[in-house]
Formats: structure tokens, C-alpha cells, sequence
């Protein structure tokens, strides 16, 4: 009899164990989601700031600003200012209060 209880008790404590794997599993996938759901909003947010950034560096550029005078204006390199310009350019996003190019 002490062999059948042993075993009863080890098929137990390994439902247990396989139990609170399953639940740490659990919590792990939704931890990995959460940081998943910040990251991509995190991505939106910055990918919005960009195209807004570059719709004013072709604004101003429109104005009839030199590319170093805008630059030198918003503190950045020659290099950043002609990567917003080129943003705009290429930008084919669905955010209506960003222009889609407002250098033609």
C-alpha cells in the first residue's frame, strides 16, 4: 500500500509542478504582450513625430530657407535636414493632419 500512495502523491505534486509551469508560462506571455503593445505605440508615436518633423523642415524649405539655415535653425545636422526633406517626399501615411508633400 505504501508503493500505490507514493505514487498517488508523485502524480500530484507533478500536476502541481506542471500547474504552476503553465500559469508562469501564462504570465510570461503576457508580460512579453505588454511590452509588445508599449513598443509598438512607442514606434507610432515616434513614426508621427517624424513625419510631422519633416512637414515642417518642407515647409520651411518652401518658404525659400536654405537647407544649412534650417538646419542651423533647428540645432540638427545638413545630413538629418535632407533626410526629413526626403521623408516627405516619400511619406505615403493616412495621417490627414500631416501634408503628404508640401514642397511641390
Amino acid at each position: 500500500m505504501s508503493g500505490t500512495s507514493a505514487r498517488v502523491e508523485a502524480r500530484r505534486r507533478a500536476r502541481l509542478a506542471q500547474a504552476r509551469r503553465r500559469e508562469a508560462l501564462r504570465e510570461h506571455e503576457k508580460r512579453v504582450r505588454r511590452w509588445a503593445d508599449a513598443f509598438y505605440e512607442h514606434e507610432e508615436f515616434r513614426a508621427r513625430h517624424e513625419r510631422a518633423c519633416a512637414a515642417c523642415v518642407a515647409e520651411l524649405l518652401g518658404l525659400g530657407e536654405s537647407i544649412d539655415g534650417v538646419a542651423a535653425l533647428l540645432g540638427v545636422d545638413v545630413g538629418r535636414v535632407r533626410a526629413l526633406k526626403a521623408l516627405t517626399r516619400l511619406d505615403t501615411s493616412q495621417d490627414p493632419g500631416v501634408p503628404k508633400d508640401v514642397t511641390r
